[in-house]
Protein backbone atom coordinates (compact mmCIF):
# COMPACT_ATOMS: atom_id res chain seq x y z
CA UNK A 1 0.00 0.00 0.00
CA UNK A 2 2.80 2.44 0.89
CA UNK A 3 4.60 2.17 -2.51
CA UNK A 4 1.33 3.10 -4.23
CA UNK A 5 1.00 6.20 -2.03
CA UNK A 6 4.62 7.14 -2.69
CA UNK A 7 4.09 6.89 -6.44
CA UNK A 8 0.90 8.96 -6.14
CA UNK A 9 2.77 11.54 -4.08
CA UNK A 10 5.59 11.72 -6.65
CA UNK A 11 3.03 12.16 -9.43
CA UNK A 12 1.24 14.97 -7.56
CA UNK A 13 4.54 16.75 -6.87
CA UNK A 14 5.53 16.52 -10.55
CA UNK A 15 2.16 17.90 -11.65
CA UNK A 16 2.38 20.80 -9.20
CA UNK A 17 5.91 21.59 -10.42
CA UNK A 18 4.71 21.55 -14.01
CA UNK A 19 1.83 23.88 -13.15
CA UNK A 20 4.22 26.23 -11.37
CA UNK A 21 6.47 26.33 -14.46
CA UNK A 22 3.47 27.03 -16.70
CA UNK A 23 2.27 29.81 -14.41
CA UNK A 24 5.73 31.36 -14.34
CA UNK A 25 5.99 31.22 -18.13
CA UNK A 26 2.49 32.72 -18.48
CA UNK A 27 3.39 35.50 -16.05
CA UNK A 28 6.56 36.30 -18.01
CA UNK A 29 4.55 36.52 -21.25
CA UNK A 30 1.93 38.78 -19.67
CA UNK A 31 4.59 41.09 -18.24
CA UNK A 32 6.36 41.18 -21.62
CA UNK A 33 3.10 42.07 -23.38
CA UNK A 34 2.38 44.79 -20.82
CA UNK A 35 5.85 46.24 -21.35
CA UNK A 36 5.38 46.23 -25.14
CA UNK A 37 1.97 47.92 -24.87
CA UNK A 38 3.37 50.53 -22.50
CA UNK A 39 6.20 51.29 -24.93
CA UNK A 40 3.74 51.60 -27.81
CA UNK A 41 1.50 53.89 -25.77
CA UNK A 42 4.51 56.02 -24.85
CA UNK A 43 5.49 56.34 -28.52
CA UNK A 44 1.94 57.36 -29.43
CA UNK A 45 1.93 59.97 -26.68
CA UNK A 46 5.26 61.34 -27.86
CA UNK A 47 3.96 61.56 -31.44
CA UNK A 48 0.78 63.29 -30.24
CA UNK A 49 2.79 65.74 -28.15
CA UNK A 50 4.93 66.51 -31.19
CA UNK A 51 1.82 67.18 -33.28
CA UNK A 52 0.42 69.39 -30.55
CA UNK A 53 3.70 71.29 -30.47
CA UNK A 54 3.50 71.85 -34.24
CA UNK A 55 -0.08 73.12 -33.91
CA UNK A 56 0.98 75.49 -31.17
CA UNK A 57 3.72 76.89 -33.40
CA UNK A 58 1.20 77.35 -36.23
CA UNK A 59 -1.19 79.12 -33.88
CA UNK A 60 1.63 81.39 -32.72
CA UNK A 61 2.35 82.35 -36.33
CA UNK A 62 -1.29 83.30 -36.84
CA UNK A 63 -1.23 85.39 -33.68
CA UNK A 64 1.52 87.58 -35.18
CA UNK A 65 -0.57 88.49 -38.25
CA UNK A 66 -2.07 91.98 -38.14
CA UNK A 67 -5.88 91.69 -38.01
CA UNK A 68 -6.33 94.83 -40.13
CA UNK A 69 -4.65 93.12 -43.07
CA UNK A 70 -6.93 90.08 -42.83
CA UNK A 71 -10.17 92.07 -42.68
Amino acid sequence: MIPKFVLTLIYIIQELDEQAKEDFFRLKKVMDNKRKHAEEAEKILEMNEGKLGEKAQTNNLLDDVDEDIIF
